[in-house]
């Protein structure tokens, strides 16, 4: 989302009126996004397809309530259905799809058909995957569908408009039958295989269902159960849905249905909010004295983005920020408080809005940061492992009872790209050594046993890294978990919080970045074990047990799936972080 469109409909006074206009420009941007905009209940045809694959099907009900929709009939042939890809036809009563095709279709029904349920049975037959179950199609062609058993018979997930693709690990076995229902209530989908729900979730893809969801949440007594700090946070993310990630917007996408949510108990509706709200830096518009002045509010708007986004990537800061803007003669330059309001009067850049928020993440604004900084520098021992660090066994963080530098970001002079990632880094390391509440994030608060792991990608749940066909001399790549020494790697902590990640095959070699180079794009691979900073690993918590491995001369990167791909084969490679599930690992304990 651009700053300059969120002000296009004019500029709020007051911090009900900022919090209103969130909420009513979410729906234009999410309104805008969507190939749904206005399109009420999920409605269409259903279809039943395979990728790859070949498999039959049978016993296909649709109904509405009291009224039957659909029923086959493949003893009489495929009347009524308009099939596409693969190679389809019937006998003995079943449905066959015994070609290729990607996808291959077998559609029916109406595009105005709502509020249905469909049943029938699947059985895989040969190939790759597993099923496509479609649903909610408005014409024969659309990519609406449950698929089941997809990415090489490794996930399932929901492909369709308004749906975050939230997979889901699982597959199925050749030759067996399946039964498959999905349930289509409004705007609220259930699926089930063999009788066991495994979705129960909402499309989220126009305004008035972007706001239904809104209120849902808002007006329940399970956010009344947070903290009032943690609340502000929830009302930003629907307000504006700043974290951009894809991985926040499935997580919201993941909450149950609307009428489950509405049935539990408010401690059960707290639980799931706060994992939708996912505990990052979020801000919101609070007072606004010009709010004709488009340059500096829009300035302002960009720079608290970038502030939040660069706080995110290095680790998880629990804070939401109020941003007002004042006159100059109110501020002649910025200022904050460890509440969470940040005023900008005559200075507002991303610098200052790095080095503002900093203030209200604790540096010079609690009397921890006073125990702390006295005699001219910082005696805590994670920040002072993390200056010297950046600047060598004889550095020390100086400061006085508001300020830190270096790294401080004090000055217009002392910026770059690579100064405000070091500030992120210090700032983290300076609220672990206050033992500030909500901090369980930052790089040194990883509390990762040394023992042998695999990791498991969050795009590719049932797959791990790997070393390629057991080669310690071949890069690392993504394939399905089979237990191999190859997808085995140890963990073991170094004095400075790092770990060294090893091979578990012969010779132990060091995960390692090639030549030392933390860039974009840079193969991961394995190396002897040299001590250099390309083969130590921070492993940063992400929230809900995923983890960001982060080289130690790159901590804003991380590990990347390349391509965002789940397939067998897919390289790891080095990539900025930017929330992705195909950058978010599980560490697996195997012993």
């Amino acid at each position: 989302m651009g700053a300059k469109v969120f002000f296009r409909d004019g500029f709020p006074s007051s911090k009900n009126e900022a919090v209103l206009m969130n909420k009513a420009i979410s729906l234009l941007f999410l309104a805008g996004a969507s190939a749904l905009a206005n399109a009420g209940p999920i409605a269409g045809k259903i279809a039943l397809g395979t990728w790859n694959t070949q498999a039959e099907f049978a016993d296909i009900k649709v109904v509405k309530g009291s009224q039957r929709l659909y029923q086959s009939n493949f003893w009489a042939g495929t009347a009524g259905m308009t099939l596409s890809g693969g190679n389809w036809s019937t006998a003995n009563g079943i449905l066959r799809q015994t070609g290729g095709g990607t996808p291959a279709l077998a559609t029916v029904g109406d595009p105005s058909w709502t509020n249905y349920t469909i049943t029938l049975k699947a059985r895989k037959t040969g190939g790759a995957e597993g099923f496509l179950i479609g649903f909610g199609m408005p014409n024969d062609s659309t990519t609406s569908w449950w698929n089941i058993a997809g990415w090489n018979n490794t996930q399932s997930a929901i492909q369709a408009p308004g749906f975050s693709m939230l997979t889901q690990s699982g597959s199925v076995q050749t030759g067996r039958w399946y039964s498959v229902k999905i349930e289509v209530k409004g705007s609220d989908l259930r699926c089930y295989l063999d009788g066991v729900k495994t979705i129960d979730t909402m499309r989220l893809s126009d305004d008035a269902e972007w706001s239904d969801r809104n209120d849902q949440i808002l007006n329940s007594n399970g956010l009344t159960r947070l903290p009032g700090w943690e609340q502000d946070q929830v009302r930003e993310l629907l307000g504006r849905n700043v974290y951009r990630g894809g991985a926040a917007r499935a997580k919201f996408d993941a909450l149950p249905g609307k009428d489950a949510f509405i049935a539990l108990g408010s401690v059960e509706q707290a639980a799931l909010i706060r994992k939708v709200n996912r505990n990052r830096a979020t801000w919101n518009w609070g007072y606004i004295n010009d709010p004709n002045d488009a340059y500096k509010i829009n300035t302002i708007a960009d720079a608290m983005d970038g502030a939040c986004m660069l706080y995110n990537s290095a680790g998880v800061f629990d804070k939401h920020e109020t941003v007002e803007s004042v006159p100059s003669e109110w501020v002649p330059t910025a200022d904050a408080g460890y509440g969470g309001t940040i005023r900008f009067g005559g200075s507002w850049n991303r610098r200052v809005a790095i080095h503002e928020m900093s203030h209200t993440l604790g540096t010079g604004t609690t009397g921890e940061w006073g125990g702390l900084m006295y005699d001219g520098f910082w005696h805590g021992a994670y920040a002072d492992l993390q200056i010297k660090a950046f600047d060598g066994p004889d550095a020390r963080l100086w400061g006085d009872s508001q300020h830190y530098w270096p790294y401080g970001e004090n000055q217009d002079s002392e910026w770059s790209p690579e100064n405000e990632r070091r500030t992120a880094s210090i700032v983290a390391a300076l609220r672990r050594d206050m033992n500030l509440s909500g901090v369980r994030n930052t790089v040194y608060a990883t509390d990762v046993v040394d023992g042998t792991y695999r990791l498991t990608p969050r795009l590719a749940p049932n797959s791990a890294i790997e070393v390629a066909n057991g080669d310690a001399s071949t890069p690392l790549n993504v394939r399905a978990y089979s237990g191999a020494q190859g997808q085995k790697f140890r963990l073991e902590k170094q004095a400075d919080g790092s770990y060294r990640i090893r091979t578990n095959l012969p010779g132990g070699r060091c995960v390692d970045l090639s030549g030392g180079d933390a860039s974009n794009g840079q193969t991961v691979q394995l190396w002897e074990d040299n001590g250099n900073d390309a083969q130590r690993w921070y492993l940063i918590p992400m929230g809900d047990g995923w983890y960001k491995v982060a080289p130690k001369n790159g901590v804003w990167k991380t590990l990347d799936l390349w391509g965002a791909s789940a397939a067998d084969g897919t390289p790891v490679k080095l990539w900025d972080f930017y929330d992705g599930f195909g950058q978010l690992f599980r560490l697996d304990k195997l012993g």
